[in-house]
């Protein structure tokens, strides 16, 4: 692997190093800070020429406004193409991607309100919508579109129906599908990830107030999955609350309380929100050889391990924004065909448990079927 120094100091963030060495050719070099002093190769691209890559970004409010001004970064040519039923999220969202100082390869930029509107061919769709018309987009964009590649936002669908019958879509129009967990691409999890080993039972606990259960709990759970390296886990008890609270996003629903479960290696964890506090997200990770105590709104934390006979030492690190993120992700799908973010078929297996646990106590409570958990 290789390394360079720098002043980890005052850069804690992903260092990327675009090498023009031809018109026609070049490479493009992401490098992950860490506190020796050293930033280290995680990955190299090498484009064999330079090519016009189409982006489609569906769903232009909060979130999708954030894709647009990462894409506004962009080191590789694109074109982007924005839709929204919303007139009032695409000024906005033009509004955003202009307080961005561009890297000049954004060739063009068109912003359109019908996805029959959207060019025929697209390399890439960010699909940014709400979930519950998420699984209408992708078949509308498949079926009218020739697409490569989805990178879709969560909780990407409201039913273990839809996720089976999309997934059996996207395999027959060979379509690779991405669900944004943008943790995994964080500098400092990484580090996490590589102190733990593998096949080290961990333990997790994730705790704070009202921090919406219903839309985050997927973050946690993707999460827990990087840096234990398991990818089967279940649930094995729900202390949900009974009531039932609305989400800051109209229509759809919130949940406060705790869920526990366990994974197949014995790694356990603990989601807490607390109605009743306002508390920061406190995230506690212990393993064999490592610990971690994680403050990510204050962007410290406190790390101790077995080679140093546990002695706590406290770090500071940068949590990306998703303006920071998504062009390197789009990079490497369209120049790779990979992706160090979750693919469909693997978040499925998270959002499962979670959609299921959910929709009982809804049902629970509310004494009627839910066909759709109204989370997004």
């Amino acid at each position: 692997m290789f390394k360079f120094p720098f002043d980890y100091g005052n850069c804690r963030s992903i260092i990327r190093l675009v090498f023009l060495q031809t018109t026609r050719f070049y490479s493009i070099q992401t490098y992950i800070p860490s506190p020796d002093g050293y930033a280290s190769l995680i990955f190299s691209i090498e484009t064999k020429e330079v090519n016009m890559y189409k982006i489609a970004l569906i769903g232009a409010g909060q979130i999708g406004s954030r894709h647009l001004q990462a894409l506004a970064k962009s080191e590789i040519p694109i074109s982007v193409e924005v839709v929204s039923r919303s007139s009032q999220s695409l000024v906005k969202a033009k509004e955003r991607f202009e307080e961005i100082q561009g890297s000049g390869f954004v060739k063009n930029i068109k912003y359109l309100q019908a996805i029959k509107n959207l060019s025929n061919s697209i390399d890439i769709a960010i699909i940014a919508t709400n979930a519950d018309v998420r699984r209408n987009v992708i078949e509308e964009l498949v079926q009218y579109k020739k697409t490569r590649f989805l990178l879709l936002e969560k909780v990407v669908f409201q039913s273990t129906q839809d996720f089976h019958e999309i997934i059996e879509l996207l395999k027959i129009n060979q379509v690779k599908a991405w669900v944004n967990c943008p943790r995994r691409m964080y500098p400092f999890y990484l580090e996490v990830q590589k102190h733990l080993g593998n096949g080290e039972q961990v333990v997790c606990d994730i705790r704070g107030g009202n921090w919406g259960m219903g839309c985050n709990s997927i973050h946690f759970i993707d999460l827990i999955s990087f840096v234990s390296r398991e990818t089967n886990f279940s649930i094995t008890r729900s202390d949900l609350d009974l009531r039932i609270l609305d989400s800051k996003r109209e229509g759809f629903l919130e949940f406060t309380g705790s869920l526990h479960g366990i994974t197949k290696n014995g790694s356990k964890f603990s989601l807490i929100s607390d109605k009743e506090s306002s508390m920061p997200c406190v995230i506690n990770i212990m393993g064999d050889t490592s610990r971690y105590t994680i403050f990510e709104s204050e962007g410290k934390a406190i790390q101790a391990h077995k080679s140093k006979n546990w002695k706590d030492e406290e770090i500071q690190f940068q949590v990306p924004y998703q303006s920071q993120l998504t062009h390197i992700a789009t990079s490497k799908i369209l120049v790779t065909e990979q992706n160090d973010l979750t693919p469909l078929e693997l978040s499925f297996r998270f959002h499962k448990p979670l959609l299921e646990t959910f929709t009982q106590h809804l049902e629970y409570v509310m004494k009627r079927r839910y066909k759709m958990c109204p989370i997004t």
